[in-house]
């Protein structure tokens, strides 16, 4: 295994021995620090992820949201692409070909002013690892001007993350302890 590949099984072992408990404490925290950040604020087009194998829960964010901003979830359409379709309510998503939920129609957007970005691990400089399959490494290439968020636990920040030539930075990482600023929000 690579150093990449171990440090990802190490905290994906964590994140799965987390209980639903510390969970729900932990994303309620980085839930509040994202919504009270200005560019949130600002922003109208919104992608978020769905949540899944202990991944930081921001479905009541999303929820809240709903009604005052434009919200899209990712749809994988291949191997490694998804696309961001329109969220018009939580209770109507489905089974994506990674069986995760999203929204089964709608058409995809080409504009996004923030995207909220998963991860196994992050470094203080915004650097990722995520589940391995590239999935976001490709679709944050085509929107160079979004502002990159990403969300994780604490315990997922380590001080240098390996990175490949094709990983993208985040502008910003917010744990439930702290908010790394790669970029001015």
């Amino acid at each position: 295994m690579t150093g990449k590949n171990t440090l990802r099984q190490s905290i994906l072992d964590f994140r799965r021995s987390l209980n639903p408990e510390v969970v729900a404490q932990k994303s309620q925290k980085i839930a509040q620090t994202l919504e009270a950040l200005a560019v949130f604020k600002k922003a109208t087009r919104i992608l978020f992820y769905y949540p899944v194998n202990g991944e930081v829960d921001l479905l009541a964010l999303i929820q809240k949201c709903l009604t005052k901003k434009q919200l899209f979830l990712p749809a994988i359409v291949d191997e490694n692409t998804f696309e961001a379709r329109p969220l018009k309510n939580l209770s109507t998503l489905t089974p994506g070909k990674k069986g995760i939920p999203e929204p089964a129609e709608g058409p995809p957007t080409n504009a996004l002013d923030l995207i909220v970005v998963p991860g196994v691990v992050f470094d203080p400089q915004g650097h990722r690892i995520g589940t391995g399959k590239g999935y976001y490494d490709l679709f944050l290439t085509r929107y160079p001007d979004a502002f990159k968020i990403g969300v994780a636990y604490h315990e997922q920040i380590v001080e240098n993350c390996p990175q490949d030539p094709y990983d993208i930075p985040m502008d910003l990482v917010i744990t439930d302890q702290k908010t790394y600023e790669n970029r001015l929000a």
